[in-house]
Formats: structure tokens, C-alpha cells, sequence
């Protein structure tokens, strides 16, 4: 057990806190989920013209150290994009941790630079720069960022230095950022919601994921991919995706993209206990 668990089962013991702050502090002192370690190649399916422009400017970008900003509607794959820029890096023999950004500066920071001490309780925590070295750090909804954080993310970027949330001693980290949106930043940076210099140093190298509807003829070889998945999870064979299915699929207008398909499809797999999927398998929305 670490020191520093050992001292918030020793504040309970002697009432310092009760059991629902203990229990957050012990919660705050858990292992982060890594994706760590190597990412074998993950490639954009599709053979529209928009998935093989994606495939291309992914190997562009990987062969960079730059920054990069994924812009891209809900649902269209940026985390996979980010993944996919990563695994084919130098870095991907390396931790790939993301981050889903909230309004909350505490949060954010202390997720992302770790924390020097817990102020008064004395409790420590390696942030994501920390357990990525080497690696990439993703950062998802970067928009909602507050300005406090916007800076510490510049001035990080800016040498590769940061300090941790109640530190005073600088730390350096072998990290790449990549961050995603699905706000227009330059509109954010000329409303004052973000910096602009920030912007600048994230703009290097800009990815642009594409909707579902711009790339309907991908329909087929998605659903395909992500029955494979769902019937691998669940351990059992993959179902043929019939005709009528496809038509369904082919008529809807997906507004939450790729991510909806995804969740469509693993419903059907569900539902069907044969060994093809039919209509009657999928969801009322689409049904």
C-alpha cells in the first residue's frame, strides 16, 4: 500500500475526514486507465473519397512532432483519428492517454499537470504528462478549456516545461499534444474564448473528420467492421448483415455520425440470435 493511502486510512481512523471524502481521496489516488504500451496500426475503414483523404493526411501528420487539431462534427471518430495519427508515429511504442476536457480548471489541471501536494492533506498525483512520457496526450473538447488552463497548456507547448498544480519546480516531458473540437477556434480566439496564441501553436497540423453523410457509400464496410467487433466481444460468429439491413442504414441521415452507426449496429448484433441481421433487429430509430 502507498504512503499516501496509508495516510488517508489513518485521517479516517482518527476522524480527520469521514468515509465520502476518504473514499474520493482514495478514488483520486487510483491507476489511471492507459491505453499504454504499443498500438498496433489503426486505419480509417472506408473506401469514399473523404476516408482515403483522412488515411493520407493521418500518415502526413504522423511523421511530424507537431501539435495537431482535430476538427469534426460529434460521433466523427477524432479520438480514433488521434489513436490512429499516434499508432503510426514514433511514439507509438508509447502510452497514448486521453483526457475528455470539462469546465472545471481543478479538474482539468490536475488531471493533465498533476498535483506537487494535495494542500493540507498532503496527497500527491502524476498527471497525464507525467505517465505519458514519451508518448501522446489527447485532449478532447479543448474549447471548454477556462483560460487558466489554456495558459498552462501554452507555456507547456512553448518549451516543454510545466509545473505541477501546487508545484513550483519545473518538469519536463517528451509529450505530443493533439487536442479536438467541434467548435470553429478561430471564432472562439476573435470572441475571447480562447487563446490566440495557443491557437496559433495548435493549428500546426489540422485534421478534418467527415460525417457519416458525406461518406454514405462507407455504410456497408462500417457495419461490417463494427459487427466484427461487437460478435468478437461477445464471443460468438459474426452475422451476415443482410440487404434489407443495409437499405435501412442507406436511408437514415445519422446525425451523430459514426458513432451512432457503431451503436446501431451493436444493438442488432444483440438483438439477433441467428446468423443474419434483418431489420427487425435494428433499433425503432432506424427500424
Amino acid at each position: 500500500m502507498s504512503a499516501n493511502r496509508r495516510k488517508v486510512l489513518t485521517m479516517l481512523r482518527e476522524g480527520k475526514v469521514n468515509v465520502e471524502e476518504a473514499e474520493a481521496m482514495l478514488d483520486a489516488l487510483a491507476p489511471q486507465r492507459t491505453v499504454g504500451g504499443h498500438i498496433p496500426k489503426m486505419e480509417i475503414v472506408g473506401e469514399s473519397e473523404a476516408a482515403k483523404q483522412l488515411r493520407a493526411r493521418i500518415r502526413e501528420v504522423a511523421r511530424t512532432a507537431s501539435p495537431v487539431l482535430i476538427y469534426g462534427e460529434t460521433g466523427t471518430g477524432k479520438a480514433f483519428t488521434a489513436k490512429s495519427i499516434h499508432s503510426f508515429s514514433r511514439r507509438a511504442d508509447h502510452p497514448f492517454l486521453e483526457h475528455f476536457c470539462e469546465i472545471s480548471v481543478e479538474h482539468n489541471e490536475t488531471e493533465i499537470f498533476g498535483v506537487e501536494n494535495g494542500g493540507a492533506l498532503g496527497i500527491a498525483k502524476r498527471g497525464l504528462l507525467e505517465l505519458a512520457q514519451g508518448g501522446t496526450v489527447f485532449l478532447d473538447a479543448v474549447n471548454i478549456m477556462a483560460p487558466e488552463t489554456q495558459y498552462r497548456l501554452h507555456s507547456y507547448l512553448t518549451d516543454g516545461y510545466y509545473t505541477r498544480v501546487n508545484g513550483v519546480q519545473p518538469v519536463y516531458a517528451d509529450v505530443r499534444i493533439m487536442v479536438a473540437t467541434n467548435r470553429d477556434l478561430s471564432k472562439e480566439v476573435k470572441a475571447g474564448r480562447f487563446r490566440a496564441d495557443l491557437y496559433d501553436q495548435l493549428r500546426v497540423c489540422v485534421v478534418e473528420t467527415h460525417t457519416l453523410r458525406d461518406q454514405k457509400e462507407d455504410i456497408p464496410v462500417l457495419a461490417q467492421y463494427f459487427a466484427e467487433g461487437r460478435a468478437e466481444r461477445d464471443g460468438r460468429s459474426v452475422p451476415r448483415i443482410s440487404d434489407g439491413i443495409l437499405e435501412k442504414l442507406s436511408a437514415y441521415h445519422w446525425p451523430r455520425n459514426a458513432a451512432e452507426l457503431c451503436r446501431v449496429i451493436d444493438e442488432a448484433v444483440v438483438n439477433c440470435d441467428g446468423d443474419e441481421l434483418l431489420p427487425a433487429h435494428l433499433p425503432e430509430l432506424i427500424g
